[in-house]
């Protein structure tokens, strides 16, 4: 995850490693929801991660060859596939059964059928999240993020190549998103803000709108994950509410992930005709997706809306100065800010901030 910090932010912009926060904000996003896993090749690398999402609660079903299925959840029901067409009713009574007792099926067909299965459970049963893994798959040069009318590299091996139309083909035919990773590295791209391969999605644009309550607790953890990395301070509840009632959230459109909070403070400084962006933060994955920006205009946009003459923002990060400067806010003096800013302030932080400002026009 990616921070730029606001005055709810941390001194520096930072990327947050792989950790434990991370990886309970993700099982969080997931339980309770059906996730699809193809591993076209040893399965048993897998194992600790398939393991820890039924432990979580996490619908599974597990596509592999069936020379080494045992070894991936041992003692769960088995549902044998060739995958030489659409699934016939009968079977996809039989996984769903299997499903709502064990909670998990591992659906077995040959080596060469993997994907294809996976192709035809993902199309008739849309689950919520699709992993393709493969032995030794590297997706350097494809980057975090690929829509299916991006260009492909043209140094990209056949194989890989192979391995991403395969991709390609379930989010066009399902109208999902697609994880594309090595086995190895199953972990990685499920439970960090990084990932460690590309996400396939037909669905680029972002979908800006007032945070729900049903998003609420995610925004929560969110936030509580930055705390413990270290790189966001800890909110006070008045803070809090902020950012969950006057905050926004970016989602990729169709795809449900959440790319990145905002929150919108007045309240604090009224009467005056003044707001201040607050707790800007952004998944490092969709860094490159414009989803910072576009955070920072539905905030103006609502501030606009509000009456506000002067927004502004607070930062120590000199990434984050020079994003809020693309979108027309300048440097300002500390003492344009509304007293209410400073009440309980950290001094040694107040002299290393940075304000940032940009008066609003007018509505009507």
């Amino acid at each position: 995850m990616t921070a730029l910090p606001s005055s709810d932010g941390a001194p520096d912009a930072a990327t947050a490693s792989a950790s434990a926060a991370e990886k309970q904000f993700y099982l969080r996003e997931l339980r309770g929801r059906t996730v699809l896993i193809a591993l076209d090749g040893d399965p048993r690398p897998a194992r600790p991660v398939l393991t820890e999402l039924l432990i979580d609660q996490v619908r599974l079903i597990v596509v592999t060859p069936p020379s080494d299925d045992r070894a991936v959840l041992p003692g769960l029901p088995r549902l044998p596939l060739d995958g030489a067409g659409p699934l016939r009713r009968e079977q996809l009574t039989d996984l769903w059964t299997q499903l709502r007792t064990a909670h998990a099926v591992v659906v077995t067909t040959g080596a060469d059928a993997v994907c294809a299965v996976a192709d035809h459970l993902a199309t008739a049963l849309r689950p919520s999240k699709v992993v393709l893994a493969y032995d030794g798959l590297t997706t350097a040069g494809l980057g975090s993020f690929l829509h299916p009318s991006g260009t492909l590299p043209a140094d990209l091996s056949p194989p890989v190549r192979r391995r991403v139309q395969q991709a390609l083909d379930i989010v066009e035919q399902a109208a999902l998103t697609v994880n594309l990773c090595d086995i190895d590295r199953v972990a990685d791209e499920l439970f960090t803000y990084e990932g460690a391969g590309t996400l396939l999605s037909r669905h680029r644009y972002l979908d800006v709108a007032p945070l729900a309550v049903d998003q609420w607790a995610e925004v929560e953890a969110l936030l509580d994950d930055g705390v413990h990395e270290g790189y966001l301070r800890a909110r006070r509840p008045e803070e809090l509410a902020a950012v969950l009632f006057d905050g926004f959230g970016a989602t990729i459109t169709g795809s449900g992930h959440l790319a990145g909070i905002v929150a919108l403070e007045t309240e604090r400084y009224a009467p005056e005709p003044v707001g201040e962006l607050v707790s800007l933060v952004t998944i490092s994955r969709f860094s490159r997706q414009g989803v910072a920006s576009a955070l920072i205009d539905r905030v103006v946009a609502e501030a606009t809306d509000r009456g506000v003459r002067w927004l502004f923002t607070c930062t120590t990060s000199a990434a984050a100065r020079e994003l809020f400067e693309r979108s027309g806010f300048v440097p300002a003096d500390a003492d344009r800010v509304p007293a209410a800013k400073w009440e309980g302030y950290d001094p040694a932080r107040r002299d290393r901030v940075i304000v940032l400002g940009r008066p609003l026009d007018i509505v009507g």
